[in-house]
This record gives structure tokens, C-alpha cells and sequence, in this order.
């Protein structure tokens, strides 16, 4: 395994990821792009509502509402290939997306859990300083990758 710094491990490198939720009926994939939980608009967000949501902990139906307006708010950026019963496209309103989250239970805790996940926000092209774990070289991006065969073939 790699040495990593502890800014390597818990530095995000992209605001924002690509959730992908499968096809349409129209074949085309649905993606959900979400901000990394902790985001300063996400923290802002959060303070915004801390006293509604407080308020509402006995009244779950409610509690829910204000979650999913923190998370459309705050996480959930835009979506791409969101269809309605009609096949007609679903823009990705504020008003849409709170409606949304509210209304399916696992895609608000999809988005959640992804939105947690700080291996979503990594880069996966490897920097220009990164190094392979065995042999201490520079990784180069650009690079044939040869199978263990190929390898020893080459050899």
C-alpha cells in the first residue's frame, strides 16, 4: 500500500461527483450530481434550518421535510435523465428536488450515503507526484498497461 499524507486521505479534489442511478425509459442514464457532505454552502444550509429541525423532532413527516430541503439545498446539485411517468423530463428545480427527495425514501438516502463517502470526491487520475507502492517510480498516466502475461511474455 501507498504512503499517503493525512491531506491525501481527507482533502476532496472534485466539489462535485456523478451518482449514477441506471437508464431511463428512454435508454439514457440517469445521473445524480452530489456535493460532498460538509461543503461550506452544506454547513450553511445546516445552520439555517438547526432550529426548524429541532423543533419538528417529535413530528417525523416534517423533520423529513426539512432534511430534504437541506439536501436539495446543499448536496444534491442537479440531475441529468430524470423522467416522469409520461417520459417527459424532470428539470431539476429546487422545488423538484425536495419534492423528489421526499417522495423516495431511498433516493434521499442514496444521495445521503454517497454525499458522506469522501472516496467520491477523489480524483481518479493519479497526481503528478504519485508513485507506484512497489517500485517508489513515477507513475506515468500515459503508460501501457500490460497484463502479468503480457509482462512476462515481454520479458
Amino acid at each position: 500500500m501507498g504512503k499517503s499524507t493525512f491531506d491525501d486521505l481527507f482533502t476532496s479534489r472534485l466539489e462535485v461527483a456523478p451518482l449514477y442511478m441506471g437508464y431511463n425509459s428512454k435508454d439514457e442514464e440517469i445521473i445524480f450530481y452530489v456535493k460532498e457532505t460538509g461543503n461550506p454552502l452544506h454547513e450553511k444550509i445546516q445552520r439555517k434550518y438547526q432550529k426548524l429541525l429541532e423543533r419538528s423532532k417529535k413530528n417525523r413527516k416534517r423533520n423529513r421535510a426539512i432534511m430534504c430541503k437541506i439536501v436539495a439545498e446543499s448536496l444534491l446539485d442537479t440531475w441529468v435523465g430524470v423522467l416522469d411517468t409520461s417520459g417527459e423530463t424532470i428539470e431539476p428545480t429546487l422545488e423538484n428536488k425536495i419534492d423528489s427527495l421526499f417522495r423516495y425514501k431511498k433516493l434521499f438516502y442514496e444521495i445521503l450515503d454517497f454525499a458522506a463517502d469522501s472516496s467520491n470526491y477523489q480524483d481518479d487520475a493519479p497526481d503528478d507526484d504519485e508513485v507506484d507502492a512497489e517500485t517508489e517510480e513515477p507513475i506515468d498516466p500515459d503508460a501501457e498497461v500490460l497484463t502479468p502475461e503480457e509482462e512476462s511474455e515481454k520479458n
